[in-house]
């Protein structure tokens, strides 16, 4: 693949047909990139020290691996300031593993290949070297194959929980964050490695890891048994020695990436490789026939000027009126009437609100 050694400006008359759509973390700014044509994603930043980093340390230019999605530029205007990233047309990795409505059943052989994907792009980037800091199910996003990209790497996860109220993204990436880094150190390769383990936890069980990676973690550490994989996982003792080794305390005795891809490469090998072809067949099928299902838009977008957005500190910008996009009979997704209710989520798992999964 292309190796960019830095990053392009991009001009607010560069994006066109931007639009505001629901992602499973949210809203994101979709759009399309005015010299080529390609869909994008553009992500706004309150802080562009990453940025700056990325340019200072020379970064970019070593980042080539295709389970690495790199940067295509950076958006700026007036206080506005964010990253262009292609558009991922099948979502991230945790719209995958958690809307059940959607995706009734996961093969475990694609589930192996994303991880196998993961781990590679982790070592891609171990080797620069370069933590990835952030590394979670929503930070990992698939293309039209189903082949897992990571994204947002060389950032920090966020410890600051006041704007979550316990109950937001947040408090859910915690779960991710290894002890050290919880208690104050850098992140690190060895952290990152921590955060795959509990990925690897929540990708073969479909499970969200605040739904028990702490009491899983408190029983390893006590000595006791615990049934870390679904019945039928193959090569399961192996898997299952993998997520102990990286969920270990001392960050010194975790394995590398290049060790983990070791162990899933192997798991993988055990299925026909057509097997492969035939879970992403199913996966668009699955999308296809929900989505004609649902009673509801498939999706919501608000079509939006970039240019009429104004940044967290409210600094006054001067807004283009004139060009403010907004439709008169523009309404978010309204659940049909004969939907059923779901009881409310005991107080131990608030941190992981279900997402909707009409798109």
């Amino acid at each position: 693949m292309a190796r960019a050694s830095h990053l392009q400006m991009i001009d607010e008359k560069d994006l066109r047909d931007v639009v505001l759509v629901r992602t499973s973390v949210g809203a994101c700014l979709r759009g399309h990139f005015g010299r080529t044509g390609r869909k994008v994603a553009v992500k706004l930043i309150k802080d562009s020290k990453w940025i700056d980093r990325l340019k200072k340390e020379g970064m970019l230019g070593r980042v080539c691996s295709e389970e690495v999605l790199v940067p295509l530029g950076v958006y700026t205007t007036h206080s506005l300031v964010g990253l262009v990233w292609d558009w991922m047309t099948e979502g991230s990795l945790d719209s995958l593993l958690h809307e059940s409505d959607m995706f009734p059943e996961l093969s475990m052989a694609l589930c192996l290949r994303i991880l196998l994907d993961v781990s590679k792009g982790l070592a891609h980037l171990h080797a620069i070297p370069l933590p990835h800091g952030a590394l979670k199910a929503t930070n990992v996003l698939l293309n039209q194959q189903y082949c897992a990209k990571l994204c947002d790497w060389g950032q920090e996860i966020n410890m600051d929980l006041s704007t979550s109220n316990g109950c937001g993204p947040y408090y859910r990436d915690l779960a991710y964050v290894s002890p050290e880094v919880i208690q104050g150190a850098v992140p690190s390769v060895e952290a990152d490695v921590y955060s795959f383990g509990v990925l690897l936890w929540e990708t073969l069980n479909r499970k969200r890891p605040c739904e028990g990676i702490d009491q899983l973690q408190t029983k390893l550490e006590l000595g006791l048994e615990v049934d870390l994989l679904p019945p039928m996982t193959p090569q399961s003792p192996a898997l299952t020695q993998l997520i102990i080794r990286c969920l270990n305390s001392d960050p010194q005795k975790r394995p590398s990436a290049e060790e983990c891809a070791v162990v899933l490469r192997t798991a993988l090998a055990v299925f026909d490789p057509q097997t492969l072809t035939e879970a992403v067949l199913h996966l668009k099928t699955c999308k296809e026939r929900r989505l004609l299902s649902c009673k509801m838009r498939s999706s919501w977008e608000l079509p939006i000027e970039l240019h009429n957005l104004e940044d967290n500190n409210c600094k006054s910008t001067t807004k283009n009126w004139n060009s403010k996009v907004i439709p008169h009979n523009e309404t978010l997704p309204v659940s049909s009437p004969n939907a059923k209710v779901k009881a409310p989520l005991p107080i131990g798992t608030r941190g992981c609100p279900q997402i909707g999964c009409c798109r």
